[in-house]
């Protein structure tokens, strides 16, 4: 499989092969589905009893997958970050021998999430660990983590995930291959938001209705059609907002001559039209923008007011910097 052939691919995977892995490893992505695929990954080749690590059919692979393995810990236990009574029970149980295994793992979720003082109080841990425990710190924003902390651990930037292993990974549980293959191309290689798309039971209605609005949105009379569709919407609004932003990005590749970099190559044409009404500077801006709207959706702001706004604008930036 293509996901496979690309994590062994990697530095880490050798490392572990041949016995050289740091005890401390950092993985960073804003995408949270890629740090649960990266640490299971990492924890399968380092207990798989296959020669052809990692296997994921062996008893060892099976009882991580199933969260069953004794020497594989994982905080925090219930609530999203971890507390101070679990990290204490964490850092008494590293000194304690494995189970079965001649390792024990400890993978900590939201680690970018927990206090200094707790950080902090993990340092020595991270410093001098038994030659048995291992730690994998998922990170989703690596500035939220003490230097101290990131000099100890081997710091992994996770990559994108590219088209075959996305495929791969999809049809694991959908068996829809035109839906998989349009999760994809809009996803901008991140597996959370592919999984996302691939489960929205609206994905292609809502990749119709952007186009639909970049293309035919031209005046302001229409904002009450367009804001009509959107106010009832509020559930998809994110999806929406992503496949905007895709769909201008690869917009903006196609007017620079770059589509090498394109993943909707099945829209070409229509890519092509929203290039001829709206300028670069426009597209850019109105990326710009989109930041804004998503802020303001987060901080839980006047749904129908920044659906409003979000209309307006598309409207204002096209003439504000008009297609010369």
């Amino acid at each position: 499989m293509a996901d496979e052939l690309n994590f062994k691919e990697t530095q880490i995977y050798n490392e572990i092969i041949n016995d050289e892995m740091m005890h401390s490893i950092m993985l960073i992505s804003h995408d949270k589905d890629m740090l649960d695929f990266y640490a299971y990954k990492i924890v399968c080749t380092m207990f798989c009893s296959s020669e052809n690590k990692p296997c994921g059919v062996c008893p060892n692979c099976q009882k991580i997958k199933h969260n069953n393995m004794v020497d594989v810990l994982t905080y925090p236990k219930d609530e999203d970050v971890l507390k101070s009574t679990e990290l204490s029970e964490l850092i008494d149980s590293v000194y304690e021998l494995p189970f079965e295994h001649s390792k024990k793992v400890y993978i900590i979720n939201n680690f970018s999430d927990i206090d200094i003082l707790m950080q902090n109080k993990l340092l020595k841990t991270l410093e001098e660990p038994p030659n048995h425990a291992y730690f994998i710190l998922k990170v989703t924003n690596d500035t939220a983590v003490l230097p101290t902390i990131k000099s100890r651990c081997q710091k992994i930037l996770l990559p994108k995930m590219d088209k075959n292993a996305l495929i791969d990974c999809l049809q694991q549980n959908n068996a829809d291959i035109d839906i998989i293959s349009m999760s994809v191309a809009f996803c901008d290689g991140s597996l959370a938001l592919a999984k996302q798309y691939a489960s929205s039971t609206t994905f292609a209605e809502d990749v119709d209705f952007v186009f639909d609005l970049l293309l035919n949105f031209k005046k302001s009379w229409q904002m009450v059609d367009y804001a009509s569709v959107l106010y009832n919407k509020k559930d998809e609004i994110l999806d929406i907002i992503h496949i905007y932003l895709k769909i201008l990005q690869d917009t903006t590749y196609h007017v620079l001559g770059l589509n090498d970099l394109i993943t909707l190559t099945k829209y070409i044409d229509k890519l092509d039209a929203i290039g001829k009404q709206f300028s670069l500077d426009a597209m850019i801006q109105m990326i710009k923008d989109t930041t804004l709207v998503i802020e303001k959706l987060e901080r839980n702001c006047n749904y129908n007011t920044i659906v409003d706004e979000f209309l307006l604008g598309i409207l204002e930036d096209k003439h504000k910097w008009p297609v010369t």
